[in-house]
């Protein structure tokens, strides 16, 4: 998402730096020096020839004893590492041309290195010396009234504390170059700048601000005409609606930003829009997902950019990993690993050991696992990430505990209820955090516009007075009780303002309470017509079985029956209590009293409730669920969840059919798989399962009606429970859905 404009300053600027202090009393040897600066300047930074020039350069220099030109080798030599990544090498040179060159005179040239050797310190992640050589080189910049440089200073110490994660100090800087980059005639460092305000807004999740910036550098690009920057943003833009619930508006501005990308021909930005759409079909549809992050990866590896390539590879293993295909989800998380090891990116190495212990647990391998997860914790500890230590313990508690090490099991998991109440803690502090940054940041800016107004007016009033000494008096006077009119008009305008908006507000918030009430009504008839009628089925058949059939029943089978009926009541009167509930669902005023259950008792009482349809379509019932297994959720909702889906499956299951329960808890919650042999579901009739507009409903095998509206509720009742629903049919074959509901108590 982030997006840096790698300013060059081997440009314009160092032509100045070049030029400087190359007087010779031998023209010969001024020749010398030209003709090399010219070749290496006429070559990539990059490029391998560049280095025999740069020695060539120095040995002149050394021979000559010219420091200038001394120090221009370093220069070079610095850019030539800064290109190849080599860091520390590329800071080591800087600060010899540093050295050579001298602090006295405070020039260009020095501004120069010092811009450089920040870039290079930032690269090291030495954020705090970074900006201090940023700050010395704003200086000179600012001595110089060089505003184009000082709007770039300004961006790279925004992008030093951005790179830090410190996004308040960050924007403050980047709205500083805003400043200055829109006074500006050249437009393009304009739209970096707008592009970097509108991430930190994305990152502080205030979409419209975050959206208002990015359209505003779309603009800037296009009007620009900068094909290879244009993708970026539209990318952005399609993440924003991404956020915010647009899916199709996220689809169409990744679709554009990846022909954008194409047309450019630029290859990081053809990877950022494959990966985009990656990430838009990664948990719908994996088809998609996988081969969009194949092309990604592929150009990432072209131009060898690590972190494209790690992230590619992340999303690659998790879809593996999701679909139990171990081996290539085994082969993508070591290449990942290797990465990391090689880059020296700790973070990433600790992730990778962790996938990497996880997929050994799911092959069996518990003894591999755990030594992977001890990997991923020991990595973890040295650079201080709370929320990969949480995870390796409680993996490290699981596989332990199937090795037969009880005390390692209890004390790994220690450590983890621990680290989960440290990084719960830190979460809550960090949203305080954030949330105090940008009330800062807010009244940052209400102060600069408050104190831009006030120079505006001041400069008014000077320009006013010069043009108009000779009626100074007249002028005054007439200024001041215009000043006075006007600021009495804004004042009683503001007010007005002010009635009007809470007004609009005022009604608004009715007509949205009018229309959650009327859909809510709406949705309690639907339900009421569609979770009735099977009770009131049972209850008739019971009812015709003993008139018709009351002489020849015996005594135990009339109590039978007779307590079929009242189980049969029952169960309808609390159907109609939490049918009842439901119409304030829509509006969140349903109860919600979440608590530990056990699963078992749950669907037996279930099957008792259906026990005559399974016996009249002779369906054989067959349930695996462990008799301790249980989940944190509200009762009633799952009771409500359960009963659809078994009454669904019984429904489209044919005679002498099957229908089976299965439960098993994985990590921290419990998947519970309600599966038939029925009739099965179509690919287009699974895609409005679980929405609210769906209306159609396949008659059952026998026959039965429904409304359609059940799963919609079975899918609004486990998002309620912070859980999961999916299906997975096929037509003639079955059904199995799988609800994922949390097993340990979670903060709702």
């Amino acid at each position: 998402m982030k997006s840096v404009k790698h300013i060059s300053f081997f440009s314009a600027l160092l032509l100045v730096f070049l030029l400087s202090g190359c007087e010779h009393s031998s023209k010969k040897n001024g020749n010398q020096y030209e003709d090399l600066i010219s070749q290496i300047e006429h070559s990539q930074p990059a490029d391998e020839i560049v280095l025999e020039k740069i020695d060539s350069l120095r040995s002149l220099a050394k021979s000559r004893g010219n420091k200038s030109a001394l120090s221009k080798s370093f220069f070079y030599l610095g850019r030539y590492h800064y290109a190849k990544k080599n860091y520390p090498s590329a800071r080591q040179n800087f600060l010899e041309a540093l050295k050579l060159n001298g602090e006295t005179t405070r020039d260009s040239n020095l501004a120069i290195i010092y811009d450089l050797l920040g870039k290079s310190y930032n690269r090291l992640q030495h954020r705090d010396t970074a900006r201090y050589y940023f700050n010395e080189g704003l200086s000179i910049w600012n001595t110089l009234n060089d505003s184009v440089r000082i709007g770039t200073s300004f961006n790279n110490i925004g992008m030093s504390f951005w790179d830090g994660n410190i996004y308040d100090s960050a924007i403050i800087y980047f709205e500083k170059s805003l400043a200055i980059r829109e006074k500006l005639p050249d437009k393009e460092d304009l739209g970096y700048t707008l592009n970097n305000i509108g991430t930190i807004y994305y990152q502080w999740s205030i979409y419209d601000r975050a959206l208002d910036y990015y359209i505003r550098s779309l603009d800037i690009r296009k009007e620009l005409e900068i094909k290879e920057l244009i993708p970026l943003v539209l990318v952005n833009i399609g993440l924003v609606y991404k956020e915010t619930g647009n899916p199709d508006k996220a689809i169409e501005y990744f679709a554009e930003g990846l022909a954008a990308a194409l047309v450019s021909t630029d290859t990081m930005a053809t990877a950022y829009s494959y990966y985009a759409q990656a990430l838009i079909h990664h948990d719908s549809n994996r088809d998609s997902a996988i081969f969009y992050y194949n092309k990604s990866l592929t150009l990432y590896k072209l131009i060898n950019h690590s972190g494209g390539i790690i992230i590619c590879l992340k999303g690659l293993g998790e879809i593996y990993l999701r679909e139990q295909k171990f081996n290539p989800a085994y082969d993508i998380f070591s290449e990942m690993l290797s990465i990391g090891l090689e880059e020296n990116l700790p973070l990433r190495v600790a992730e990778s050991y962790r996938y990497l212990g996880l997929i050994a647990k799911k092959k069996g391998d518990e003894a591999l696992a755990r030594d992977y997860f001890i990997k991923s914790i020991e990595l973890s500890k040295k650079i201080n990430v709370e929320t990969f230590l949480r995870d390796s313990y409680l993996n490290l508690s699981n596989v332990e505990e199937l090795l037969g090490n009880k005390d390692a099991s209890l004390q790994a998991l220690k450590e983890y209820v621990k680290l989960k109440s440290t990084v719960d803690n830190e979460a809550t502090k960090k949203r305080l955090d954030d949330l105090k940054n940008q009330l800062e940041f807010e009244k940052f800016r209400r102060e600069q516009e408050i104190q831009n107004y006030e120079n505006q007016q001041q400069r008014t009033i000077i320009m006013g007075g010069l043009l108009l000494l000779g009626i100074l008096i007249v002028a005054s006077l007439f200024l001041i009780r215009a000043n006075r009119r006007i600021r009495k008009f804004n004042k009683v305008l503001q007010e007005q303002n002010e009635i009007i908006h809470n007004n609009t507000v005022l009604l608004q918030e009715k007509n949205n309470e009018l229309q959650q009430l009327n859909s809510s009504k709406d949705r309690l008839f639907a339900i009421i017509a569609h979770d009735l009628r099977n009770p009131f089925f049972l209850l008739i058949n019971l009812a015709e079985i003993l008139h018709d059939e009351d002489k020849t029943l015996t005594e135990e089978e009339r109590k039978k029956h007779i307590n079929h009926l009242s189980d049969v009541t029952n169960k309808t009167y609390y159907l109609l209590e939490n049918l009842l509930n439901l119409s304030a669902s829509s509006i969140g005023r349903i109860p919600f009293n979440p608590q530990m259950i056990a699963v078992r008792p749950v669907i037996e009482d279930i099957q008792r409730l259906y026990n005559l349809q399974l016996r009249n379509k002779q369906i054989s019932w067959k349930d695996e669920i462990p008799e301790d297994l249980q989940v944190f959720a509200d009762p009633k909702m799952v009771e409500v969840i359960f009963r659809n889906l078994i009454n669904n499956a019984i429904k489209y299951t044919n005679h002498q059919g099957e229908i089976g329960i299965e439960a098993r808890r994985e990590n921290g919650s419990v998947d519970v798989i309600v599966r038939d042999n029925g009739i099965g579901i179509s690919e287009e009739a699974q895609k409005k399962l679980f929405t609210q507009l769906f209306a159609e409903s396949n008659p059952g095998t026998n026959g039965e009606k429904g409304t359609g509206l059940g799963l919609s509720l079975c899918n609004e009742f486990v998002k309620k429970n912070s859980g999961r629903i999916k299906v997975n049919s096929e037509i003639g074959k079955g059904t199995a859905f799988t609800i994922t509901l949390p097993a340990i108590e979670i903060n709702n």
